[in-house]
């Protein structure tokens, strides 16, 4: 079973940051695809461009807000919790521990490759480096 001790290093990891800077910022990134699988609850199209998946105690408002107006500036579509909801925060800290701040971004795979062959598509390069602004932007920001 590898999830036990991969939980296990996150667990680690966020204490460790927790103890040196007294916060731990997760931003928990997937990729979803263009039209929603059978076993999704959510079957609506069209389906936004990115997705951010937020938790009322770990998510400050102000965190969802840079984050969305970043993509809207760029023209994608945000959708708070949808079609995906919630972010990541290792059980032991999850609704115990405000210090530990969590985001999830996902992004619609259209966006960056063919979803049929899997291969980059031409703004591949753009989306990487518009999420690395991004995370520049939040540190500047936030940190």
């Amino acid at each position: 079973n590898i999830y036990d001790p991969y939980h296990e290093a996150i667990i680690n990891e966020v204490q460790e940051l927790l103890n040196n800077f007294d916060e731990c910022l997760i931003i928990d990134a997937h990729s979803f695809p263009s039209v929603p699988l059978s076993y999704e609850t959510s079957q609506d199209i069209p389906r936004p461009h990115i997705c951010l998946g937020t938790d009322p105690y770990h998510t400050p408002e102000d965190l969802i807000k840079v984050i969305q107006n970043f993509f809207e500036d760029i023209n994608l579509t945000t959708e708070i919790n949808k079609p995906f909801a919630g972010c990541y925060v290792p059980s032991k800290f999850l609704h115990h521990d405000k210090r530990v701040i969590s985001i999830m971004i996902e992004i619609n795979r259209e966006l960056y490759m063919n979803e049929a062959t899997g291969e980059k598509n031409d703004s591949f390069v753009e989306i990487k480096s518009n999420l690395r602004r991004l995370i520049n932007q939040i540190v500047t920001k936030f940190y």
